[in-house]
């Protein structure tokens, strides 16, 4: 069509009637060469008769030549066509060269028609005619708007992805983003301006190292004509400073001939995933180097994780728990306990400091104390559950010790009073009470020197300022009152407690108690002493063989000369005394201070009690 446009009015001779103008254009044969056009031709007359039309003509109409040659417009295609196209007949038979695009009834349908008709003169620069040359684009115009309809809905869609996009041209500047990219970016990039990324700063995954822009992801990806597949995140930095992880998938785009038009680049932020990547590593480093056994397990109690610290508490791997039942750790006469755990976990509920029994690999029981709590996914559904378990063997032993050291205390002759730094009373047992006459409501919470006689106010401060230092005060001998008035005559023996701030005054009455019985202090060996202090006849050797004591259930305590620390045979280690000896001595600058009688007293009471027999034996060693 452009092409027709430029050909210059065709000049032919005429004549004077009708016919022979009609076979004039007819008689030149320089107009069968149209027949080679592939578009649509026609040679109109002053008359509005067609002259001449070409092949294309006709297969646009689907007639034959003869039945169009010799009719006017009007005839051949009808009032109403005609009537939308005089106007611009008239103005091409005026001499104007008529340019214009109408759309037209055909075949029960409407084609679009782009027209140009150019006047044909004669010799005379009279308008005999013109020629008119359609273009019928319907299909491509059809096809223009699909391709718009398509653009728009593809602009569309990319807009209201979640994930952020952009394009850019050949040369990198940036064409197109939609808001999630901007929202991702924190910024709005300038189109045509900006390159490569809306980006306003990136990092490689270490977030120190910059990557410049100009080698960015999508930079690559136009440079050297293909797709990049990311393998890590990258960090992007927004104005405002926070950062974001993004994983980029650029790739270039090429039109039908191969030649590269732009790229498109799709930006998945992948920060929460890393965070949460970030946060199982940590906690994963965590349970790891517990020491604390942490076990996970399914809603079928078969173990999914296992960390170094229930290896060490159970005696199995990680590789010969994982997928085995959590009921391999349970003892045989417990096999009702986890049913009714994993009942409660399924609940939501969560199962604190359940304390029982677990068996090893080589078949030991532990007291353990487990918590289990459920594990949930993302929509709170209880998939899993976590159970930390601890071994409280050791503790349960001290516990036991405690409450026999807590029986024995109470039930001691002796006045065994706790109290604190401040000389304020924190424990008061019945030796106490029938020395001093208070019950232990009335000295609770109650100044010590509610004992000590108006003439000794300075004793106890100066007691205080000798046990803040760590110091021990043995064998005080002093008077204290008592709630009837009376004035004893006692020896003291003050001790810290390790790490509270605690003492525990022992006092002792060196004449009989209301009951009668003898209590006494031992300054020296004297077996007598010992012997009213133990209170049955016992045995003793001044020198003595340790290694003779062969008799299971024997225990022999030792005591060396008056400086030296008390030692200890237990020949029946099932029963803890050692450990309550242990708990009752402590060391001093390095060395065991003087033995402590009340020390010995409170473990052959513990001995008799459990129905051991005992001996007693005075020796240097």
């Amino acid at each position: 069509m452009n092409v027709l446009r430029k050909v210059k009015p065709v000049s032919v001779k005429g004549k004077e009637d009708s016919n022979a103008n009609s076979n004039l254009i007819l008689g030149n044969n320089s107009f069968h060469v149209l027949d080679l056009i592939p578009s649509p031709v026609a040679c109109v007359n002053n008359n509005c008769q067609y002259e001449y039309v070409n092949k294309a003509y006709c297969e646009l109409y689907d007639t034959e030549y003869n039945d169009i040659v010799g009719k006017t417009a009007s005839e051949f295609l009808g009032i109403e066509v005609y009537d939308k196209i005089k106007d611009y007949i008239k103005r091409a038979l005026a001499g104007e060269v008529v340019d214009y695009v109408v759309e037209l009834p055909h075949k029960g349908a409407d084609r679009t028609l782009h027209a140009i008709y150019t006047p044909l003169f004669d010799s005379a620069s009279n308008v005999v005619g013109y020629l008119a040359c359609l273009d019928d684009f319907t299909d491509r115009q059809k096809a223009d708007k699909d391709l718009g309809e398509s653009e728009h809905r593809y602009r569309k869609l990319i807009e209201n992805l979640p994930a952020a996009v952009y394009t850019t041209d050949k040369d990198g500047y940036i064409t197109m983003y939609n808001a999630a990219a901007a929202e991702l970016w924190g910024r709005q990039p300038e189109i045509g301006k900006d390159m490569w990324c809306g980006s306003w700063k990136i990092y490689e995954v270490d977030g120190i190292t910059a990557l410049p822009l100009h080698n960015c992801p999508m930079a690559i990806a136009l440079r050297e004509k293909r797709k990049v597949i990311a393998t890590d995140p990258l960090i992007l930095e927004r104005p405002d400073g926070s950062r974001r992880f993004f994983i980029p998938h650029p790739e270039p785009m090429f039109d039908q001939k191969g030649n590269m038009t732009g790229a498109f680049n799709m930006l998945v932020d992948v920060t929460e995933g890393k965070m949460l990547e970030n946060e199982r590593a940590r906690l994963a480093a965590i349970v790891q180097s517990s020491e604390d056994a942490i076990i996970g397990k399914n809603l079928n109690g078969i173990i999914t994780s296992w960390n170094e610290a229930a290896e060490k508490l159970f005696g199995y791997t990680e590789g010969e728990m994982i997928g085995h039942s959590i009921t391999k750790l349970v003892p045989a006469d417990r096999n009702d306990e986890e049913p009714e755990i994993l009942k409660r976990l399924r609940k939501g509920e969560r199962v604190e400091h359940f304390e029982t029994k677990r068996v090893t690999k080589n078949g030991t029981l532990l007291d353990i104390s487990a918590t289990i709590s459920p594990i949930r996914d993302s929509r709170g559904n209880v998939i899993g559950a976590s159970k930390i378990a601890r071994d409280i063997t050791e503790r349960r032993k001290v516990d036991e010790v405690n409450a026999w050291l807590a029986a024995i205390v109470q039930s001691s002759e002796d006045a065994i009073i706790g109290k604190t730094l401040d000389g304020i009373v924190t424990s008061w047992n019945n030796g106490a009470q029938k020395l001093f006459g208070y019950t232990e409501e009335e000295m609770i919470g109650q100044s010590i020197t509610k004992l000590i006689p108006t003439d000794r106010p300075d004793e106890e401060p100066q007691i205080l300022t000798r046990l803040r230092k760590g110091e021990r005060v043995e064998h005080f001998e002093t008077k204290r009152v008592t709630k009837a008035g009376g004035l004893l005559d006692i020896s003291l023996t003050h001790s810290t407690s390790a790490g509270n701030g605690a003492t525990c005054d022992t006092g002792q009455c060196e004449n009989r108690d209301a009951v009668g019985n003898a209590i006494g202090m031992i300054g020296d060996h004297d077996d007598r002493r010992i012997r009213q202090i133990l209170g049955r006849p016992v045995a003793f050797d001044r020198q003595i063989d340790v290694n003779q004591f062969e008799h299971p259930g024997e225990h022999v305590i030792g005591f060396a000369d008056h400086f030296r620390p008390p030692f200890l045979v237990d020949l029946d280690i099932s029963v803890p005394a050692r450990k309550i000896f242990d708990c009752i001595v402590r060391r001093k600058a390095g060395k065991y201070v003087d033995y402590r009688w009340m020390s010995i007293r409170i473990l052959r009471r513990y001995l008799v009690m459990c129905g051991k027999r005992t001996r007693i034996i005075l020796s240097s060693r």
